[in-house]
């Protein structure tokens, strides 16, 4: 058998050396074998330099995204007495973002055109975002729209409207699609390139 078969010489290691299933052969600082005994069920094989055989067995890392608080600027918008529940995330190259308001009596759209701003820039802009509207006194659902504009962070806020031959998109104000009133609900989310 050719000696390249086994790269590491095993000269040192010692018969019975290995205590238990799963335990692992492995170098140590001083270039002596080793033994690194098996880990806790579902961790990891990892790098460990402060160790002596310079590996450990760790949990795995979290997966997902931490979701934080954001207090987005508004235009055309007054909050008032109105409550804002707005967090966002980032995973690499992609944001996310969870706005809710619930209308408060001082809650108004003061001008036309009102949006929020994103918490991230928007990488690729006209991008559409669907979220809803809901009358509590009627208990009927109509669809939020936020678009972006070509660029920037800007999220206009719109509805739907179908009594015409094609849908259409009219802005969002204080009477459309309905007239706001204590305790109904906007909501609008979702994930885009940054």
């Amino acid at each position: 058998m050719s000696s390249s078969v086994f790269p590491v010489p095993l000269s040192g290691i010692q018969e019975g050396i290995i205590a238990a299933k799963g335990d692992l052969i492995v170098g140590t600082a001083n270039d002596t074998p080793g033994i690194l005994s098996v880990g806790t069920n579902g961790h990891t094989l990892v790098a460990d330099s402060s160790t002596a055989t310079g590996l450990a067995y760790a949990a795995p890392a979290a997966s997902g995204v931490d979701w934080v608080a954001w207090t987005p600027t508004y235009n055309a918008i007054t909050i008032g007495n109105g409550t804002v529940t707005s967090v966002k995330a980032q995973d690499g190259e992609m944001g996310y973002f969870f706005w809710r308001l619930v209308w408060g009596s001082t809650t108004s759209i003061t001008a036309i055109d009102p949006y929020i701003n994103l918490p991230y820039t928007n990488l690729y802009g006209n991008t559409t975002f669907y979220g809803n509207i809901k009358d509590v006194s009627a208990g009927v659902f109509y669809v939020l729209l936020g678009q972006t504009a070509t660029s920037g962070s800007e999220l206009y806020l719109a509805t739907e409207k179908s009594d015409a031959t094609y849908v259409t998109v009219p802005t969002l104000t204080s009477s459309i699609p309905i007239t706001f009133a204590t305790g109904d609900i906007l909501v609008v989310s979702g994930a885009y390139p940054v």
